[in-house]
């Protein structure tokens, strides 16, 4: 899990459909499959990042 935290908020939490391989601040490196982070307008990036319904 890679938590991207912002004055200790989580507005979003984006389950991956694959690994994804990241690099820490100090250097080491993880992988993550669940990306935890703070949105100014969630809704909007939910709403963004989902893909559209099928007719």
């Amino acid at each position: 899990m890679l938590d991207l935290i912002v004055a200790g908020q989580t507005s979003v939490t984006l389950e991956l459909t694959r690994p994804l391989a990241f690099t820490r601040p100090l250097g080491s490196t993880g992988v993550a499959r669940t990306v935890r982070f703070h949105a100014d307008d969630p809704h909007a990036l939910v709403a963004a990042l989902r893909p559209p319904a099928l007719a």
